[in-house]
């Protein structure tokens, strides 16, 4: 009888074995995956056959102002400048101490911005790879928790090494594209120079722009080659006629392929790109292009 219980609590500790095994190989295989997208994980800029996965740069010390407005629930910024970077982002100081500078010369700087929310999100970072010559994905995902008694907007804000050529960065959640932003604009019919750019991309441009409560705006830019502009408006349907006229001065971007009006600070900043040198398209306030099927464009008179 003794033998019989001895030998049935060796089967029992036997079972137990062989019933654990499944589990430990799934835990096992559930850790790799958190751990893959945790956003503690070094990136290193590894090359994986033709593509590289690059390492990923944490930004702390700054919030997103309420004043920035998010066109989507999710949002997706490239800084190319501090200018921009200025105007969506603000500096927190702790005890004192000023955040990092972001690298605008050797990295892109990018931020993943939630609308605020009483849910508990998080940004979860994932690889950053550079596919070919010319694209970059950026892999993330959004981890909901419980309801809060508060409100709080995710942000997530990190730079990566800048490579030449990139035309886009795409960013990709749950194995599907949400967007594409453009980062290089650069073309056989952008301005090679700067001295190409004053001879043949400066003059006046005129065009009529979709306008929300009237039937049009018409709209003059004349681009002096001696970095001065001039920029007429008149709201079709509304007041006399007279046009608001703004005066100022215009730089080039650095890859010239844009001009910034009003960067002396004495007028609002617009930003205007060329699609060839007879045609300027508007974009937005942070010098990206407008995601719209509207026309924004400017024709040279």
């Amino acid at each position: 009888m003794i033998l019989k219980k001895g030998i049935m609590r060796i089967v029992k500790i036997i079972m137990s074995v062989l019933l654990a095994m499944p589990m430990v190989v799934s835990c096992s295989r559930c850790s790799a995956t958190m751990s893959s997208l945790s956003p503690k994980a070094e990136h290193q800029d590894v090359v994986s056959g033709q593509d590289v996965v690059l390492k990923a740069k944490p930004i702390t010390g700054y919030f997103l102002k309420n004043t920035y407005s998010l066109a989507r629930d999710t949002a997706f910024i490239v800084f190319q400048n501090r200018s921009s970077f200025d105007n969506a982002m603000g500096m927190a100081r702790t005890m004192g101490l000023k955040p990092a500078e972001p690298d605008f010369t050797n990295d892109f700087v990018v931020a993943i911005a939630l609308r605020p929310t009483v849910v508990q999100t998080d940004i979860i970072l994932g690889k950053i790879e550079k596919v070919g010559d010319h694209d970059i994905f950026i892999h993330f995902e959004l981890r909901k928790g419980n309801p809060l008694s508060y409100s709080m907007q995710p942000v997530m804000l990190f730079g990566f090494q800048k490579s030449e050529n990139i035309n886009g960065i795409s960013f990709v959640s749950g194995g599907n594209i949400i967007q594409t932003i453009v980062v290089n604009r650069r073309s056989e019919a952008t301005p090679k120079s700067t001295s190409d750019l004053l001879d043949n991309y400066t003059g006046h441009f005129l065009g009529t722009f979709p306008c929300a409560d009237c039937s049009g705006i018409d709209v003059s830019l004349t681009l002096n080659r001696d970095y001065t502009y001039v920029l007429q408006r008149i709201y079709r349907g509304q007041g006399d006629g007279t046009p608001l006229v703004e005066k100022g001065k215009w730089t080039p971007s650095e890859d010239l392929t844009f001009v910034e009006l009003g960067y002396d600070g004495k007028t609002d900043k617009s930003y205007y790109a060329f699609v060839d040198h007879n045609t300027l398209v508007k974009l937005d306030n942070e010098g990206k292009s407008i995601d719209s099927r509207l026309d924004y464009r400017l024709r040279r008179e």
